[in-house]
C-alpha cells in the first residue's frame, strides 16, 4: 500500500495538481473527466513536493495517512462524546481494531476517489447515529464530520447515492420515534447541501472549460467507454462478492438490532455502502477501486452484528440460613467459600497438607485447597457442598 508504484489514477491526479501549480490551467491544457474538488485536494501534496525534501508520492501518502488518522480520531471523539450509545465489548473491540485496518485495506487503489471518500464518510456515519438517537452533538465535533463528508461526497456525483440512503434510514429513524419534525429541522443534510450547491455554482465561475468542453466529451465519448450492462457488472468478480456481502449484510443487521445485539452504527455503515454499490453500478464500468466504496462500508458492521453468548439471568440469592462449619480444629475456610463468613473463631490459619492425586505433576490443585465442611443441619456428619451446579450470579443488593 504505501510502497511505489503510486496508483496509477492518483499519480495522475497528482501529476495535474503539480502542473496546475507551475501555471497551466486545467481544462484548457490538462482535460481529464474528473470535476476539480480531486485536484484541488493534491495541491497541499504537490506544493509539499515543491518545497520540500519530500517528493510527490511521498507527500501525498502523509496526507492520505494523516487523513485517516483524523478521521478515526474524530470517530472516536464522536463515540465518546456524552449522550451516545454505551458500546459493548466487543463492538468497542471491532469499532478501535477493525475500522482502522478498514481504511488501509484498499491495497493498490489507496489514495483513490472512492478510498478517500470512505475514509471521508465514518465521522458522518457515527454523527448520523447520534442524530438518531437525539444526542446533543459539540459543534467542535460536528462541523469537522459535516465539512469532511460534504467534501468527500463531492468528489463524484454518484457518491450521493450514500448520504441519500443515509439520511433516508435517519429520516426513518425518526418518523417510527415520532421525531419525524426534529429530523427535518436538523442543519446537518441542509448544511451539506448548501456546501454543495456552493462547490456546483463555483465551478463555471472558475472552471468554465469544465461545463462547456469537457463534459460534452464525457457524454459523448467516456459514458460508453469498456460499459456493460449492469447485471453484467454485477455478476463481474470484481463487484460481485462485494454485492453478496452487501446483500448479506442486508440480512443480517436487521435480526440482530431486533435482539438488541447491535445499535444503528451498522445499519448506517450497510446502507452507506448500499449506496456505494449503487453508484459503481451506475457507471457500470466494474473497476477494482469501485468497490472500495461498498468494501469499506459494509466489512465493518459485520462484526459488530455480533455479541457474545448471553450471560445467565440474574436471580436474588436464597435466604441465608445459619451455617456451622466441622471441625473446630481444621484451618478457616477459604474467602471465596460459601462458609468463610460464618468460620468459627480461633481456628488454625495453617492449610492441612494436601493430598497426592493422580496430575502429571502429583499433585492436584483442586485437592491443595482446603475444603470447607459445611452443613445448613445440624447433624453431626458434615456434608461437602455440591460441586457440580455452576454458581448463580447474584443480584447487587
Amino acid at each position: 500500500m504505501l510502497a511505489p508504484p503510486l496508483n496509477h489514477d492518483v499519480a495522475a491526479v497528482l501529476d495535474f495538481s503539480a502542473r496546475m501549480l507551475a501555471g497551466e490551467r486545467l481544462y484548457t491544457g490538462l482535460v481529464d473527466v474528473n470535476p476539480p474538488l480531486i485536484f484541488l485536494l493534491n495541491l497541499p501534496a504537490a506544493w509539499l513536493a515543491a518545497h520540500t525534501p519530500l517528493d510527490g508520492p511521498q507527500a501525498l501518502l502523509l496526507g492520505l495517512l494523516l487523513l485517516c488518522g483524523g478521521s478515526l480520531a474524530l470517530c472516536a471523539a464522536l463515540l465518546r462524546a456524552a449522550g451516545g450509545r454505551a458500546m459493548g465489548a466487543v463492538e468497542r473491540a471491532v469499532t478501535g481494531a477493525v475500522l482502522p485496518l478498514l481504511l488501509l485495506a484498499a491495497g493498490y487503489d489507496f489514495g483513490q476517489r472512492e478510498h478517500i471518500m470512505a475514509v471521508a464518510a465514518l465521522p458522518y456515519l457515527v454523527l448520523a447515529e447520534r442524530r438518531i438517537l437525539g444526542a446533543a452533538t459539540p459543534w467542535r465535533l460536528a462541523v469537522p464530520a459535516v465539512l469532511l463528508a460534504a467534501l468527500g461526497f463531492a468528489l463524484k456525483p454518484h457518491f450521493l447515492a450514500a448520504p441519500a440512503l443515509v439520511e433516508a434510514l435517519v429520516l426513518g429513524a425518526g418518523l417510527a420515534h415520532g421525531r419525524g419534525a426534529a429530523v427535518l429541522r436538523d442543519p446537518v443534510p441542509w448544511a451539506m447541501a448548501a456546501l454543495w450547491a456552493l462547490y456546483l455554482a463555483a465551478i463555471p465561475v472558475f472552471f468554465p472549460a469544465y461545463l462547456g468542453h469537457v463534459v460534452p466529451l464525457v457524454w459523448q465519448w467516456y459514458v460508453g467507454l469498456d460499459g456493460a450492462p449492469w447485471w453484467r457488472v454485477l455478476l463481474a468478480p470484481v463487484l460481485g462478492s462485494g454485492a453478496l456481502f452487501v446483500l448479506g449484510l442486508a440480512a443480517l443487521v436487521p435480526p440482530a438490532m431486533r435482539r438488541g445485539a447491535a445499535g444503528w452504527l451498522p445499519a448506517l455503515l450497510a446502507a452507506a455502502a448500499a449506496g456505494g454499490l449503487a453508484a459503481a453500478l451506475v457507471q457500470h464500468k466494474g473497476w477494482s477501486y469501485h468497490r472500495c466504496r461498498c468494501g469499506s462500508g459494509a466489512a465493518g458492521p459485520a462484526p459488530c452484528c455480533w455479541r457474545a453468548a448471553p450471560t445467565p439471568p440474574c436471580r436474588p440469592p436464597p435466604p441465608a440460613a445459619p451455617r456451622r462449619c466441622w471441625p473446630r480444629g481444621w484451618p478457616s475456610p477459604l474467602p471465596s467459600s460459601p462458609c468463610a463468613a460464618t468460620s468459627r473463631p480461633g481456628s488454625s490459619s495453617a492449610s492441612p497438607p494436601a493430598r497426592r492425586a493422580s496430575s502429571p505433576d502429583g499433585w492436584s490443585a483442586r485437592r491443595a485447597a482446603p475444603a470447607c465442611w459445611c452443613s445448613r443441619r445440624t447433624s453431626r456428619r458434615p456434608t461437602r457442598p455440591s460441586t457440580t451446579r455452576r454458581p448463580v450470579p447474584s443480584c447487587p443488593s
